[in-house]
């Protein structure tokens, strides 16, 4: 008896082995100073302009937002503090916040991109926040102060991802976002290897397009 005790034992520290060595692999994902680069293209503008995602630390990342300057077509960068907090919960989920002025300032309507483990269609996350004075006061979004947001991000399913950094099925999540300032949508593909490779939103007035591109 003892020894079938033992042997069950062993059989559950396998397990749990298991799952804590998959789930740390998962988390190799966002490491700190680890980076990513996306192409930014607006529906109401024919530049394409970029975007580096960099990770600070397991709860701070920082943007930064590179755009054509329509006299000289050189580079300029309109985030260079960019800096944002979030929460990279390393096993259980991946959660990643986009930057929040310029092109991007309505971004906090919207769930920011979020998946947890394990990963399924139709897994769904509620959110309902408050928008806070901090987000509020950038570019004269006074008016929005203390507005609820309510919304959800569901898994829609998986496709072929061919991009030239990821060759790879991804999973589909689909974002929508609802307060008195209107109804806007998102939607993501997340990579269990790459993370988070293209993001698509829908501001109503106009859209925005990202996808990974090589870092160079």
């Amino acid at each position: 008896m003892k020894q079938v005790l033992s042997l069950f034992s062993l059989f559950i520290l396998n397990v749990i082995f298991l799952f804590l060595f998959s789930g740390c692999d998962k988390s190799l994902i966002y490491t700190p100073d680890s980076e990513w680069k996306f192409s930014v293209k607006k529906s109401n503008d024919n530049a394409i302009n970029t975007i580096i995602l960099k990770i600070l630390s397991p709860k701070k990342i920082e943007w930064k937002y590179f755009v054509k300057d329509s006299n000289s077509f050189t580079d300029i960068i309109e985030r260079s503090d960019a800096l944002e907090t979030t929460e990279l919960l390393f096993i259980s989920e991946k959660s990643i916040s986009l930057p929040s002025s310029g092109d991007f300032k309505l971004t906090g309507l919207i769930p920011n991109p979020q998946i947890r483990f394990p990963i399924s269609i139709g897994q769904t996350i509620k959110i309902k926040k408050s928008l806070k004075e901090e987000w509020t006061l950038k570019e004269g979004r006074k008016k929005y102060n203390g507005n609820k947001v309510t919304g959800k991000i569901e898994v829609a399913g998986k496709i072929y991802y061919n991009n030239p950094i990821v060759k790879d099925s991804c999973w589909v999540l689909n974002a929508i976002g609802e307060s008195s300032v209107g109804s806007f949508k998102a939607k993501y593909y997340f990579n269990e290897k790459s993370g988070f490779v293209y993001f698509y939103y829908d501001f109503n007035e106009y859209k925005i397009e990202m996808e990974l591109i090589p870092m160079k």
